[in-house]
């Protein structure tokens, strides 16, 4: 059975991984999938999450490179994107992402 409220979250940094750990704590979804390109912060981040939420109502915590993991997704959270650079402008930052 599919989840019902499956919430993806694509790339596992401070900022995707505070997004996962507020999902979770809030209970505002019944499986939760990673998405990054490292797969070994990828590995770890999971395993942190599944062992600190045995007792949350979150039951599925899922993670991988492949974007198939997101399928039935109800909200995607995208995070993942290059860093600001010291004294760079948000437009330029922006813009670089977009590249």
């Amino acid at each position: 059975e599919p989840a019902r409220n499956k919430v993806t979250v694509v790339g596992v940094g401070q900022v995707g991984m505070a997004c996962a750990v507020s999902i979770l704590l809030r209970e505002l979804a019944d499986e939760l999938a990673l998405v990054d390109v490292m797969e070994d912060k990828l590995k770890g981040e999971m395993m942190d999450l599944q062992h600190g939420s045995l007792f949350l109502k979150t039951p599925k915590i899922v993670a991988s490179k492949d974007y198939s993991v997101t399928a039935n997704s109800r909200i995607v959270v995208v995070t993942a994107g290059v860093r600001q650079q010291e004294g760079e402008s948000r437009l330029n930052l922006v813009q670089r992402n977009v590249n």
